[in-house]
């Protein structure tokens, strides 16, 4: 394997590693969001159901 081969898959490996820390990343804030939107929405129920 060449140096050039080498470096190619090295750091087109990493380009897919960061890549998918990415996504992750963008996914658990969308999951963080929605479960406080869901959080927001008991509390709000809670609250007009104790009137």
């Amino acid at each position: 394997m060449s140096l050039a081969s080498f470096y190619t898959k090295t750091f087109g490996l990493g380009a897919v590693i960061g890549a998918n820390q990415m996504l992750a990343a963008a996914e658990a804030k969308q999951k963080r969001k929605q479960l406080l939107e869901e959080q927001e929405a008991k509390e709000r129920m809670t609250r007009l159901t104790s009137q």
